[in-house]
């Protein structure tokens, strides 16, 4: 965030602050003071495991290294000649590095130097190929610090006086949905921006992926329910959505009542992303508005 605007911010509240009555005073400086507490706890440990993460992986082979910053600074990506790219075991971005997943780079070497053209490993390399664009965005566009800054900003509230047990149990509730519709909304932004630079040829591959993975975990959720659950909450969760589930396929004109339950499973499995089916559906508008 730009240091002026930050500055005027403050400047605006001091004057706020001024004018208010004592009682509106206190609630206010709680709230900035909860606010600047959680944002900016989230932000120090976030930076400091970044970097002892960072130091622990091993960087990218070559050729994977050359062919990701071709891709990056085509798309006018940010420090797209400098910007640390690791293996990691898992498609990830932090605040000072671009981690790309171990096993699905695998074989990108020999593919890149033509050392092999077989189809499954070309999939590969377009899967790699939207991942790296999707992490770059969030990479691009300070994701990171901006889910800090929304956490500070909603977490605030919870510092105020609450009335009653319940109301308090609201707002959690509220800071919570907040924060979970926010971060599907980047998550959302980066697929997008993925899928508009894959080249359109490729994104049936992408789309195969999601409705793959949508199939797969509607039938876990159904007949599997523990397969995509660690926690004990979860789990019992997961075994109450399949026997509702069960309860619901014995009937007709149900498909509504499903895809709720189906997408409340989604949620207790990974409050982050979109359902894959919306992800799938989100490739297939990318790839008709590219056609227009």
């Amino acid at each position: 965030m730009n240091k002026c605007y930050v500055q005027y911010i403050a400047f605006t509240m001091l004057l706020t602050i001024n004018s208010l009555s004592f009682p509106m005073k206190t609630n206010l400086i709680r709230y900035m003071v909860g606010s600047a507490l959680v944002g900016g706890s989230y932000y120090v440990l976030d930076k400091e495991l970044a970097k002892y993460e960072e130091s622990t992986l091993k960087n990218v082979p070559c050729n994977v290294e050359k062919w990701a910053r071709k891709n990056l600074a085509e798309k006018g990506i940010r420090n797209a000649d400098v910007v640390p790219l690791k293996t990691a075991n898992r498609w990830v971005t932090w605040y000072s590095y671009i981690g790309l997943k171990e096993d699905e780079i695998s074989g990108l070497e020999d593919y890149l130097t033509q050392q092999t053209t077989d189809e499954e490993v070309r999939k590969k390399v377009i899967i790699a190929q939207e991942m790296l664009l999707h992490e770059a965005k969030h990479y691009h566009n300070n994701d990171l610090d901006k889910r800090c800054l929304v956490r500070g900003l909603t977490s605030g509230l919870l510092f105020l006086p609450h009335a009653s047990v319940p109301r308090f149990l609201l707002k959690v509730a509220m800071v919570v949905g907040a924060n979970t519709a926010y971060i599907r909304h980047q998550e959302t932004e980066a697929d997008r921006f993925a899928f508009m630079n894959v080249p359109v040829e490729d994104l049936e591959v992408c789309k195969a992926r999601r409705l793959g993975w949508a199939e797969l975990f509607e039938e876990h959720t159904l007949h599997s329910p523990f397969i995509n659950y660690r926690s004990w909450s979860g789990l019992c969760a997961a075994l109450f959505l399949s026997k509702r589930l069960h309860t619901l396929n014995q009937k007709e004109g149900n498909q509504w009542q499903k895809g709720m339950v189906v997408g409340l499973a989604d949620i207790i499995h990974d409050y982050q992303h979109p359902r894959y089916r919306h992800q799938a559906a989100l490739v297939q508008e990318c790839i008709d508005k590219r056609k227009e």
